[in-house]
Order: C-alpha cells, then sequence, then structure tokens
C-alpha cells in the first residue's frame, strides 16, 4: 500500500547531523535550558487562571430613589436605548438589570471574542445620550457609571487592625492603607469596618421650633462661617501685598461661636442650640477579628502582576509597619485592650501551597516514571530516557515567556498551567521512550553506537512525530471553548503544545546524540549480524523474540485472537456500551466540577430586611462566632508557623462584597447581612476535611428566628454561580405581585426536594416607613414636598453641608442631623417640625401621610423581562442535577417540552448554542434553569465540538500518514474503547463525571492512539519487508509490547501522585485523572489485541483502487496501449 510518507532519509538527516555534530546540540540545549530557568523566574505567578468576561456594568446613582422608580426611569430607558443600538450582545442573558433602593444597576454581556474596550465605549456613548432623561439626582454627581467587570481585581491580601480604642484603630488603619496603596501592582485597598471622622452637629428640633429657627438656618450659618475666598492685592509706592482671608473652622468652638440669628435677647449661637462633637461618619460596615472591633483592609490587585511577588511585598509592609509601632501581631500584650495588627487569607499562601502540592505530585509522578523505566531498561538508561521530562518542562517555560511577550499576555503560572504540565509529563517521555528503545534495540542487534543513534531514529522519528502531531491536534481544538470556561482552561492546550514541540526536540536531537555515551546495552554472546542500512533485520528480531518468554506467550495469545476474531471484535463492540450503561443505571452522576478542600470556608447568614446592623446583625454576629470557635478544633486553625498564633475568624458586616467566594451565590450586601471567615490548616495537618468541619459549624450555629445561615466552600474551579438557579421570568405587564406569587410556588416547590437546600428567592420585601406629602394640605401651609424630603434628611441620616481641616492634612465632614432621641422611633417622624417659608412650624403629620409599608427590595430584570431568581445548593453528597431531575419530576406533565422530543434541527441548534433549559412555561411566566447548569452546559456543548474536532484533526493526521482510511479508523477505535476505562474509572471511586473529566477525555483522544500509531507503522514496515500479513501482525505486537507498555505506564504513572492525592489539594483534579489513568489502561489492554485483529480483518492484503500506484487496474498498460507504443 502506498503511503504519503516523508522520505525517512529526509525526515533522518538532522537528526544524523546532531549525531555527527554534538557540540552543537548540546550547547543549543543549555541555551534553551537556561532561558527556561530565566522564564520560571520571570513568569507571573497566580492561583487560578484570568478570568475576562465580555461583561459591561452601568450603575446610576440615584439617592432616596425607591426600586421601582429606578427600575421604570432608569432601568427600562437604558434598556430600551440599548438593545436597538448594541451590536453582538450575548443571544442569551444579553441584558440582565437590578433596580434596589437608590441605585440601578444594568449589566450587557457581549459575545465571546468582543474587544471589550470597545464594547464599553459604545455602552458609554448610550448612557450619555439618554442620561438626560434619568431624574435629575441620577445626572449628577457622580452621574452614571460605566465599567468593565474586572475579575483580576481580586483581594491579594486581606489586613486586620483589631483591638485598641477607636480612634487608635481607625488613626493605624488609615496609615497603613497609605502605604499599602503606593505597593506597586495594588489597584486599590478596600476598608470595612473603618469611618471617616466628622464634625456632628447634632440639633434639637423642639428647641429650635421654640426659637423660631430651623434647619435651614443652621445650614446657612455653617456654611457661611467657614469660607475662603479669594481676595487680592495692595497695590501702591512700588509694593505688592497680597491679602489673606482666613475664614475656614480652625477648632470646634470656632464652630460653636457661629452666630446663627439675632433675636432681641441677644445673639443666638451655634452652641446654644446644637451639640458640637467631633465624632464619625454613620456605619456603613462592621469588621470583627477574634471577637474584637476590627478595621479589615483588602488589598487588591492590578491587571496582569505577578500575585505572589505583590502579596508577599504587601506582606513585607504590614511585618515593617507592626516592628515600627511596636505592635503585637496576635492581640497578646500586657494591655488585653491594645491594637493589633496581622493579614490572613493571603494569595501568595495559597499560591505557595498550591506550588507545594502540584509541584510534590510533579516530582512524585517523574520520580516514578524513572523507577518503572529502570526496572525495565535499567538505571543508567531511565534516567537518559527521562532527561525528557525536566528539558521539555523548562524549554516550555522558555516558549511561554516568548508567548507572553507576543501574542498571549494573560499566560502565567497557575494551577492550570502546573497541572498541564504534571500532564504532559508522561506524554513528553513516550517519544523518548519509543526512540530510546528503538536505539537500544539496535544496539542490541549488534549496530554500533553511532549506526544505532541514526538507525534508531530513523526507523520510529516519523511515527513520533505524528504522534506528537495526533495530541497537538487532541489538544489545540480547546482553544474553541467559550466564556469563563475558554478563560480557564485556555492555558492547557497552549502548555501541552509548548511541551510536546519541547520533546520533539529532546526525542530527535538531544536523546540520540547523549545515547551514543549514555546508552548501557548488556553484551550478549553470539551477536546477530547487522542488515544493511536501511533495510529491516527480520530475523534477529526473531531471534530476540525467542529470547523473550513474555513476547512468546503474547504471539500464542495474538494468533488465537486472529483466528478468532469475529468474537474478539464482537466483545469489544459490547464493550463500547458500558459507558452508556452505566451513566443510564446512575451509576455515574454529572457535576459542574468536583468539590475541593482548599482549607478556606465562611459562614454567610441574613436577617430580616429591616434589622439594625449596629444591633440586631452584630449580636447575630458574635453568636455565629461563638458557633464557629465551638465548632473548629484549636488544632485545625492555620498557623503560619508552629510558633505562631492561630487564625481567628474574621467578621463583617453590611458591605461584605470582598469576603464573598462564589459569584452569583445570592447572597447581599447591606445592614442585615454579614459574614463570617475561617482559614484553615491544610488538610493533611487535620482529622477532618472541610466539609466535617463545615458540618459542625452548622450544628452549633443558633436558632433564631427570620435568620438564615449559609455555609459556603470555595471551588477550585471558574466561578459558576448557585448550583441550580431558577429564572422566573414574565412580560412587563404581569404585575410584580403576581410574579412574586408564582415563583413562591417553585420556591416552595424546591424546599420540598430531597437534594435542595439553603433556598431562597430574590424577591423580599422591605419594611419602610413611607411619607407621601398631602399636596393641597402642605400648600396651604407654604410647604412643598422639598422642603418635606429635606427636613427628613437632615432630621435622621444628616447633611453634610461643608468641611475643615483644621490645619491638618485630613478633611473632615460637618454633617448636621438630630440628636439621637428626636430620630429614633416613629413617633418622632411624625412630630418632626417643618420650618415654614412664611416663618410657621407645622408637624410632619400636619403635611403628609406617614404609614407602615412593605415594598420589593430589588427588582431584578432578564432579558427584558421581570425576573425572580430562586436559588439552592445541593445537599451533601448530591449533585445539582439531582435537583433538576427531582423538581422535573414533581413537576410533571406541567414540565416544559425536553430537548428531546424537539425535532433534529433545533436539538442540533441548541447543542451547538445552548441556551437556558425551559421546565415550566404558561401564558403568564416562563421557568428556565441558569446559574451552574447553563455554565455546564455551555461548557459541555464546546468540550463536546471540540473533541469531534480533535478527532476530525487527528484523522486527517493519519490519512496523511498512512495513506488509508481503514488504518485510520483502526488506530482511532482507541478513543472510544479509552471511554470504558473512563467509565469504570469513575463509578469505581464513586466519582461523577464533570467539566473536568471531559477535559481528561478530550487529552485522553490524543494519547491513546500514539501507541496505536506506532503498533500499526511497524506492522507496515514488516509487511513491505516481505513478512507475511499475519506474521507481520503478531511481530509486531511483540516487538512493540515492551514500548507500548512503558509508555503506558509513565504516562500513569506521572498522574498517580495527583490521582491518589499524595500531595494533598488533588481532590479538584482526580477526576481529570482517573479518566486519563482508567481511560489510557483500558485502551492500552485492548489496544494489544483490537487493533491487530482489526488490521488483519478489515485492512486488505492487496492494493485498492485508492492506491492507484499499486493497483493492477491502473499501472498495467492496455493492450491497444503497448501495441501503439511499441510501433512508436
Amino acid at each position: 500500500m502506498s503511503r504519503l510518507r516523508l522520505d525517512p532519509r529526509c525526515m533522518g538527516r538532522l537528526s544524523e547531523k546532531a549525531v555527527e555534530h554534538p557540540r552543537l546540540v548540546i550547547l543549543g540545549s543549555l541555551l534553551l535550558i537556561a532561558l527556561g530557568a530565566a522564564a520560571l523566574i520571570a513568569l507571573p505567578k497566580e492561583r487560578t487562571p484570568r478570568v475576562r468576561l465580555p461583561l459591561i456594568l452601568v450603575s446610576v446613582p440615584n439617592p432616596g430613589a425607591q426600586p421601582l422608580t429606578n427600575d421604570v426611569q432608569i432601568v427600562r430607558r437604558i434598556e430600551d436605548a440599548a438593545v436597538g443600538e448594541l451590536d453582538r450582545l450575548d443571544d442569551e442573558g444579553g441584558v440582565q438589570s437590578s433596580a434596589v433602593y437608590g441605585a440601578a444597576l444594568i449589566q450587557f454581556w457581549f459575545e465571546d471574542g468582543v474587544n471589550v474596550r470597545d464594547a464599553e465605549q459604545d455602552v458609554r456613548k448610550v448612557v450619555d445620550r439618554i442620561k438626560g432623561e434619568f431624574p435629575e439626582r441620577a445626572r449628577v454627581d457622580p452621574g452614571p457609571l460605566v465599567n468593565d467587570v474586572d475579575f483580576e481585581s481580586f483581594p491579594i491580601l486581606q489586613v486586620f487592625v483589631a483591638g485598641g480604642d477607636i480612634e487608635r484603630r481607625f488613626d493605624l488603619a488609615r496609615e497603613l492603607k497609605d502605604r499599602l496603596e503606593l505597593l506597586p501592582g495594588v489597584a486599590a485597598v478596600d476598608e470595612f469596618g473603618r469611618r471617616d471622622r466628622e464634625v456632628e452637629v447634632l440639633v434639637d428640633p423642639e428647641r429650635l421650633a421654640q426659637l423660631g429657627l430651623g434647619v435651614g438656618d443652621i445650614e446657612r450659618a455653617v456654611r457661611s462661617g467657614n469660607v475662603d475666598l479669594p481676595t487680592g492685592e495692595i497695590e501702591g509706592q512700588g509694593l505688592e501685598r497680597r491679602v489673606r482671608f482666613e475664614g475656614r473652622f480652625e477648632s470646634l468652638d470656632d464652630i460653636r461661636r457661629t452666630p446663627v440669628a439675632n433675636r432681641q435677647q441677644g445673639i443666638i449661637r451655634l452652641g446654644d442650640v446644637a451639640e458640637v462633637r467631633l465624632g464619625f461618619e454613620p456605619a456603613s460596615s462592621v469588621a470583627r477579628y477574634g471577637g474584637r472591633d476590627a478595621v479589615v483592609l483588602q488589598v487588591r490587585g492590578q491587571r496582569d502582576i505577578d500575585v505572589r511577588g505583590t502579596a508577599l511585598a504587601a506582606q513585607r509592609i504590614v511585618d515593617r509597619f507592626v516592628a515600627e509601632k511596636g505592635l503585637p501581631t496576635d492581640g497578646a500584650s500586657d494591655a488585653p485592650d491594645a491594637a493589633f495588627v496581622g493579614y490572613n487569607r493571603s494569595q501568595a499562601r495559597e499560591i505557595q501551597i498550591m506550588f507545594d502540592q502540584l509541584g510534590s505530585s510533579a516530582v512524585f509522578g517523574m520520580i516514578l516514571v524513572v523507577l518503572v523505566l529502570a526496572v525495565f531498561m535499567g538505571l543508567r538508561n531511565a534516567l537518559l530516557i527521562s532527561i525528557a521530562i525536566p528539558f521539555s518542562l523548562l524549554v516550555s517555560a522558555a516558549f511561554m515567556l516568548i508567548a507572553k511577550a507576543t501574542f498571549a499576555p494573560d499566560l502565567a503560572i497557575n494551577n492550570m498551567t502546573l497541572f498541564s504540565l504534571i500532564l504532559v509529563i508522561g506524554m513528553v517521555v513516550d517519544g523518548a521512550l519509543i526512540v530510546g528503545e528503538n536505539i537500544h534495540r539496535n544496539r542490541e542487534m549488534g549496530r554500533s553506537p553511532v549506526d544505532a543513534a541514526k538507525v534508531g531514529i530513523r526507523e520510529v522519528g516519523q511515527a513520533v512525530i505524528i504522534a506528537d502531531l495526533t495530541t497537538i491536534a487532541a489538544f489545540a481544538p480547546m482553544y474553541l471553548v467559550r466564556g469563563i470556561m475558554g478563560d480557564f482552561m485556555g492555558a492547557m492546550p497552549t502548555v501541552v503544545i509548548f511541551a510536546l514541540s519541547a520533546s520533539m526536540l529532546v526525542d530527535h536531537f538531544l536523546l540520540p546524540v547523549l545515547s551514543v555515551y549514555l546508552l548501557k546495552v548488556k553484551p550478549r554472546s553470539g551477536q546477530d549480524a547487522v542488515a544493511q542500512e536501511g533495510q529491516l533485520d527480520v530475523g534477529a528480531m526473531d531471534r530476540l523474540v525467542r529470547r523473550s518468554r513474555t513476547m512468546l506467550l503474547y504471539g500464542k495469545a495474538m494468533r488465537y485472537a486472529l483466528h478468532h476474531r469475529l468474537l474478539v471484535l464482537t466483545l469489544a463492540a459490547m464493550a463500547v456500551a458500558t459507558p452508556v450503561l452505566m451513566a443510564t443505571a446512575g451509576a455515574i452522576g454529572f457535576e459542574f466540577f468536583p468539590k475541593s478542600d482548599n482549607a478556606q470556608l465562611d459562614v454567610y447568614f441574613e436577617l430580616p430586611l429591616g434589622s439594625d446592623m449596629e444591633t440586631s446583625t452584630l449580636e447575630v454576629a458574635k453568636q455565629v462566632e461563638a458557633a464557629v470557635m465551638r465548632a473548629v478544633r484549636p488544632e485545625e486553625w492555620q498557623r503560619a508557623s508552629p510558633e505562631s498564633p492561630r487564625a481567628q475568624p474574621t467578621t463583617t458586616l453590611g458591605e461584605i462584597g470582598a469576603l464573598t467566594t462564589r459569584l452569583e451565590a445570592g447572597q447581599e450586601s447591606g445592614p442585615e447581612f454579614g459574614r463570617v471567615f475561617v482559614e484553615l490548616a491544610l488538610r493533611e495537618k487535620r482529622d477532618r476535611d472541610v466539609w466535617h468541619i463545615a458540618r459542625a459549624i452548622e450544628r452549633e450555629l443558633p436558632d433564631i428566628p427570620g435568620v438564615r445561615y449559609d455555609v459556603n466552600i470555595p471551588s477550585e474551579g471558574p466561578p459558576s454561580g448557585a448550583d441550580v438557579l431558577l429564572r422566573v421570568l414574565a412580560a412587563d405587564d404581569v404585575p410584580l405581585d403576581r410574579l412574586a406569587q408564582r415563583a413562591s410556588e417553585f420556591e416552595q416547590l424546591l424546599k420540598s426536594l430531597p437534594s435542595a437546600r439553603n433556598v431562597r428567592s430574590s424577591h423580599r420585601l422591605r419594611p419602610q416607613i413611607r411619607a407621601t406629602p398631602r399636596r393641597e394640605t402642605a400648600g396651604f401651609f407654604d410647604v412643598s414636598a422639598s422642603d418635606i424630603g429635606r427636613a427628613l434628611a437632615f432630621a435622621l441620616r444628616g447633611v453634610e453641608v461643608t468641611d475643615v481641616d483644621f490645619g491638618q492634612d485630613e478633611k473632615i465632614d460637618i454633617r448636621i442631623r438630630n440628636v439621637q432621641n428626636r430620630r429614633a422611633s416613629l413617633t418622632d417622624i411624625r412630630n418632626l417640625p417643618i420650618h415654614t417659608a412664611t416663618g410657621r412650624v407645622v408637624s410632619l403629620d400636619q403635611v403628609a401621610d406617614i404609614q407602615r409599608v412593605a415594598e420589593p427590595n430589588e427588582i431584578s430584570r432578564y432579558d427584558l423581562s421581570r425576573s425572580i431568581a430562586i436559588s439552592a445548593d445541593a445537599a451533601p453528597g448530591r449533585i445539582a442535577d439531582d435537583i433538576r431531575r427531582e423538581l422535573l419530576q414533581a413537576l410533571g406533565d406541567r414540565a416544559a417540552p425536553a430537548v428531546e422530543h424537539a425535532s433534529l434541527l433545533d436539538r442540533l441548534r441548541r447543542f451547538f448554542n445552548p441556551v437556558a433549559e425551559v421546565v415550566y412555561r404558561d401564558d403568564e411566566i416562563t421557568v428556565e434553569f441558569g446559574g451552574e447548569n447553563e455554565i455546564r452546559d455551555e461548557a459541555l456543548a464546546d468540550l463536546t465540538v471540540a473533541l469531534n474536532a480533535s478527532v476530525v484533526l487527528m484523522f486527517a493526521i493519519l490519512v496523511f500518514q498512512f495513506n488509508s482510511f481503514t488504518q485510520s479508523f483502526i488506530i482511532l477505535a482507541a478513543v472510544p474503547l479509552s471511554l470504558i476505562g473512563v467509565a469504570v474509572g469513575l463509578g469505581s471511586l464513586g466519582l461523577n463525571f464533570s467539566i473536568a473529566a471531559m477535559i481528561g477525555v478530550v487529552a485522553l483522544a490524543g494519547v491513546v492512539v500514539n501507541d496505536g500509531i506506532v503498533l500499526v507503522e511497524f506492522i507496515n514496515q514488516l509487511r513491505e519487508a516481505g513478512v507475511a500479513k499475519e506474521r507481520a501482525i503478531v511481530m509486531a505486537g511483540q516487538l512493540r509490547l515492551r514500548p507500548v507498555f512503558l509508555t503506558t505506564v509513565t504516562t500513569i504513572g506521572g498522574l498517580t501522585p495527583l490521582a491518589l492525592n499524595l500531595a494533598g489539594g488533588g481532590e479538584f483534579w482526580r477526576p481529570l485523572t482517573v479518566s486519563i489513568i482508567f481511560g489510557y489502561a483500558a485502551a492500552t489492554l485492548l489496544t494489544l489485541v483490537l487493533i491487530p485483529v482489526a488490521y488483519y480483518t478489515f485492512v486488505p492484503a492487496q492494493a485498492t483502487l485508492l492506491d492507484p500506484a499499486k493497483h493492477p487496474r491502473f499501472t498495467t498498460p492496455a493492450a491497444g496501449e503497448t501495441t501503439k507504443t511499441s510501433r512508436t
């Protein structure tokens, strides 16, 4: 059979030149190794790959406005304008919005691949054009804000300043924040629990009313008494003197002495009608550490930085600050109430742990590979072949550095790139093993070291290149994966391609050169005669086979299989159905990503809406902290070193966003919400895993009516949202109350499912006090709606009217508000005096209706429809698919038609462009799945496309190599055969099929065909040498038995430490490694039998019509043509 092979002499020419010129090869290798070592230092270090989404966020502050007002007057206007003008919005979830008290938020999701900067400019143009239609307060100060969502600007270090008196604590936090913000690579430092100083002017409204004054008089007096105006210069007599006017307040007494009014009794000063004191602004958040009041600083990194280096630099700044101030780091000092400073949740620590865990797995894998090779080839030869591992890894790092500087700016050393390097340990050894083993065999057959190196690489060099190319073809289509998953796993194909390219350099240049000097062969008596160059010595091969009992046993088994090939092929076809049967029987579940023990958890809690943060929420927080301390054992807390104090709970109330660990967790911020963060010791230092600790905390949490808890364990994978998210959608003509009622039905339905826990709805009612002006009555008293709103603002939160600095570098606002006992109850609000324009004083309840109401806390929209989200977590031992299945069963006939019942065209369209699955639809509402299911389905579809593209590319490469459709199909049979091992491995170990396992299947496709390529290539070589078909098949299997076995064992050996989680932290990668290990093992065992049988059965002995150069029909001239030619 004719094959489109490259000329072996051309393929081997460079390798042969390398053997003859070792100095050049050694020099080039040393230069690449040095560049790789430098790259390891220069490449940024981060924990996880960077996720960049084509997401633009528009936030429009509208102080004091209710959610319904913001929804109608801002959200819908932006949506109506944007949908008609913005191009390439995502078909599913392109526009999402939320109207809350005091603000409107709109998210625009664009298609993958859109330039985020261009999209941001397009959105900004739309908003700028229509913002004139917004309410007045939403147009200015600061007005609409348009930004892309930067997932890279994440906290890299959490610093706490705890204990001490409030002024000391706030001063230390401010100074430390200023130092951290100057650090290169730091984007910002967020504060939680710290408040700026302010001058409080606390007025008694009744006292003002008695004097005929209003808050407007107080405001005017303060503003006019604190001025700094430009004046000018005195000019004359040849001199110029600048006149300086200092009219700003220089002390609290200056403020107290400010005149407010002049009465017959004398001047009324501000101190006569108000208490003036230096205090702090109203709290928007509260922070605690170890049960003490604290300030928590979240250090956020910039884009494209060395996260580990920046976090370490921030830690050093904190350490120097502590040393300079003489502060303790654990609160253990002679003064129990003294302030202390420390840090936790360091990305540097997490990255170092990742390096230790994955690095240890890599080292264990390399050691195991060397030991396996040493057993079969001797230690010296094993070390020679294993040189491919460090060389390929270092050269890969060099390629990564070059790629980062040119076309791949996001490349960095993170968990995905490290795992990819572990994955290729066995792969890069495969090629070196095949080449080394073939050189070794040629040395055993009597060739000289130089000739053995030349002939050895010439015989298998092209097959090794083709094997590497098929592996590259399997990984390259992973670039097709979109969105979050595309960003998360995009580095894997890049690293694998770089490593395999480096391994080709080892296989074809470095290894043949070094084999001349280092390869050791045991001397044999009666050396075989050496065949002529370029010919196979079949006799020597046959004698080599007869020396091995293992080869002889395999030959007998192979002949039996060939003579009973129908039985073998039937059993193989039945075995291929194993994965389908196991999935159908429920032996294998499906989840997005496996859970992992990251030595972190947090307890989120929320009180009924309307709860006071500094009383009710804080009291619950203290009880949660106590529950955590009871549940977590002392030895389970993180310690920086054996001598260091153990970590303690970190708590934030109100503004909790910086401690959030999930993207779409259905968790909010505000005075009713809080979170307690717990940092644990590494898994190997604990008797209990993080899930047992979480359950222990749940048992200890206090049962408080109206309080909901959620113990969260962060995932290792990309942000994916809640386990299950139901979107209940309705058109705008459906009243919000009706939508809420229908959504409540599904909320209760989810709560009834055994697999669901922590069910919550985005629709909740916040109790409020509503003041509505009685306009006719108010007009009679000359009171406007603005007067009423202004009086309420001054009375409650207060109004900042000006600022002072008292000669320091700190700006201090002056806030006017009512004294505490005149703004504490509904009665105080009703009796609030309002000073009219005519000088009369009326109470608020005379000109306005005051009533208690409950209004939506949030109004959400999804794709131009009103939306209520209902989220849930999977119960312990359950997965998201269990909830989905139980929900569809509960809905019964009411469920929307499944996709399986759709037309073939709809099913194909939905597969290649996944949309949210609709589970229910009627005339009022539509209910669809979102959250983890949505992201997972899109990723699964993309990975399936990638797998199919991989198979097509590999098939094309194989057809080029073998010039045979039949042989290419036979080699690709290893891919479905490998799925048998994947299913058995996952099912036997109790693991679910996940996106990680799917990545393993895609990777497996490029690995399992390599053995088949080498085997079929050698069969063809033997047949071309004149060996009969059956004997060629058996002999090829016998002679390739050792390299096939060793390549399989080395690949499995490289991944075994991570699959066994020997170094810890491998739970996330376990389904992936188990899929490759069991799939490769099954494929190899079946390859050694099934491929020879299939070759014997389906590959014809004679040339086919598609081989015209060898087919008699096209190579024998017709009789007439022969006569004509002879006459000519």
